[in-house]
C-alpha cells in the first residue's frame, strides 16, 4: 500500500506540473487579452468602441481505448475609457478529458498609451498593460486508475469498480494572478502597411512549478509581431508571428492572413500557419462591417498524428460602432445639467 501511496503522490505532483502550462490558440490574434495586456483598448479599424471577443476550442484525440477531447473557452471584451486609458475584463477555462483537469482564469485588465495616436498624427502608438485577477487550478482524481484496481481478467487490465484504497478526491487552488505587458505600432510605407510588435509576461511571480506545496504557475512569456500590408483596393496582407515560453516548453507560430474586399462590407479570409514541430493550421473567415467570425482546423505533424490529434477552433471579433469614453460622457452630463 506503501508503494501504492507513493506513485499516486507522484501522478498528483505530474499533474500539477501539467497544470502549470497554460492553454495554446491557434488563433492567437483572435483574443489579445490574452496575447498580451497592453493589447487592452488597442483599435486598428475604423471602429473605435467595445470589443468583444471570443474563442472556442476543442482539440480531440484517441488514445489507445480511451477517447476525448480538450476544450478551451476564452471570452474578453474592452473599451477605450480615454484618448490614453482602456479597461477590460478576460475570461478563460481550459478543461481536459473527462473534467480530470481543469484551470480558470478572471483577470481585470488596463492598458495605458505612453505614446497615444492623436499625440503623434496617429502615426505611432506606445501602449504598457497591466492584468490582476484570479487563477484557480483543479485536478478531480475520481476517474482515475491505480496500480491497487489492476485486474487480469479485465479487458483493459484495470478494473475501476475495486476500491483505489486512497484518501484523496480532488484537489483544488486558487490564486491571484498579476500580469504585464509592452505594445508597439507604427504606420509605415505612406500608410499602406502598419506594423505591430509586443512582449508580455503572465503569472509575474510564480516562478517554481516544481514545487507541488507552492501551488505556484511557471511564468508564460510572449512576443508577437504582424503586420497589415494593403496590397491594393481589393486584398489586405496580415504576416503574424508568435514565440510563446512557459517552463520548458516553447512554441513556434507564424503564419498569415488574406482579406479580399468582395464587396463593400463584405471580406472573405483564407489564412494558413505552421507551429514548428506541432501542426499545421487551415484557416476561413468572413469580416461583416465590424464583426469577424473564423474557423481553423489543426493536423498535427508531430508523433501525435498517431493518435488522430486533431484541433478545432471558432473565433469570433466584434467592435461596437459607437465609441464610449469618459470625456463624451463629462461632455453630455455638463450638457443635461446646463439644459436644467
Amino acid at each position: 500500500m506503501k508503494t501504492y501511496i507513493y506513485l499516486s503522490i507522484v501522478a498528483v505532483f505530474n499533474l500539477f506540473l501539467s497544470l502549470s502550462q497554460d492553454f495554446h490558440l491557434s488563433q492567437f490574434d483572435a483574443n489579445p487579452l490574452y496575447l498580451n495586456p497592453a493589447l487592452t483598448g488597442e483599435r486598428i479599424s475604423n471602429h473605435k468602441g467595445v470589443l468583444f471577443t471570443a474563442n472556442y476550442r476543442d482539440q480531440s484525440a484517441q488514445y489507445s481505448n480511451t477517447s476525448g477531447s480538450f476544450n478551451t473557452i476564452a471570452v474578453g471584451v474592452d473599451v477605450p475609457m480615454t484618448e490614453r486609458l482602456s479597461i477590460g475584463q478576460f475570461i478563460g477555462n481550459n478543461r481536459s478529458v473527462g473534467g480530470a483537469f481543469n484551470s480558470f482564469n478572471l483577470l481585470l485588465s488596463g492598458s495605458y498609451k505612453i505614446i497615444s495616436e492623436k499625440a503623434d498624427n496617429n502615426k505611432h502608438n506606445l501602449a504598457v498593460g497591466l492584468q490582476a485577477g484570479l487563477l484557480n487550478n483543479s485536478i478531480n482524481t475520481e476517474s482515475f486508475t491505480y496500480a491497487s484496481q489492476y485486474s487480469p481478467t479485465s479487458a483493459t487490465g484495470f478494473d475501476n469498480s475495486i476500491a483505489t484504497g486512497e484518501s484523496f478526491s480532488q484537489l483544488s487552488y486558487f490564486k491571484l494572478d498579476y500580469n504585464f505587458g509592452i505594445y508597439y505600432r507604427a504606420k509605415l510605407m505612406n500608410n499602406r502597411m502598419v506594423a505591430m510588435s509586443g512582449l508580455s509576461i503572465y503569472h509575474i511571480g510564480r516562478p517554481d512549478p516544481t514545487n507541488l506545496l507552492s501551488n505556484s504557475v511557471a511564468m508564460r512569456t510572449n512576443f508577437h509581431a504582424s503586420a497589415i500590408y494593403t496590397v491594393n483596393d481589393k486584398i489586405k496582407l496580415t504576416p503574424q508571428f508568435l514565440f510563446m515560453n512557459q517552463y520548458k516548453s516553447n512554441e513556434f507560430n507564424m503564419g498569415a492572413l488574406l482579406n479580399y474586399k468582395l464587396k463593400e462590407n463584405y471580406e472573405p479570409i483564407v489564412g494558413l500557419s505552421w507551429i514548428h514541430k506541432k501542426a499545421l493550421v487551415f484557416q476561413v473567415g468572413m469580416k461583416v462591417k465590424s464583426t469577424t467570425l473564423r474557423a481553423s482546423y489543426c493536423v498535427s505533424t508531430s508523433y501525435l498524428r498517431a493518435y488522430s490529434n486533431r484541433g478545432l477552433e471558432f473565433s469570433m471579433i466584434h467592435i461596437s460602432d459607437r465609441k464610449f469614453q469618459i470625456s463624451e460622457v463629462k461632455s453630455k452630463v455638463k450638457s443635461e445639467e446646463k439644459g436644467l
